[in-house]
């Protein structure tokens, strides 16, 4: 998703996000009760700010339970938390 600074990207996929999880979505107040669910589920969230394309899909791939190989980049393990700064 591409967009300019502020026009909301993060919040829409965040809220995707947590539609699409069971556990997430009964913490939400402001979701009646008819409105159904995702059809597809999300199966992995990765934070990609300050990322290389590598580290997104090493990521991706170990979401995935995929053997990616030896990592590129800084760090041999693949987070999917918000990178630390």
């Amino acid at each position: 998703m591409t967009g300019s600074a502020g026009v909301g990207k993060s919040s829409l996929l965040g809220r995707t996000v947590l539609l699409a999880d069971p556990v997430h979505r009964q913490a939400l107040t402001d979701v009646p009760t008819a409105v159904p669910p995702p059809r597809a589920r999300i199966d992995a969230a990765i934070h990609a700010r300050h990322r290389v394309l590598e580290e997104i899909a090493a990521g991706i791939a170990d979401a995935a339970g995929l053997d990616d190989g030896p990592t590129p980049g800084p760090s041999s393990k693949h987070s999917l938390e918000e990178p630390s700064r």
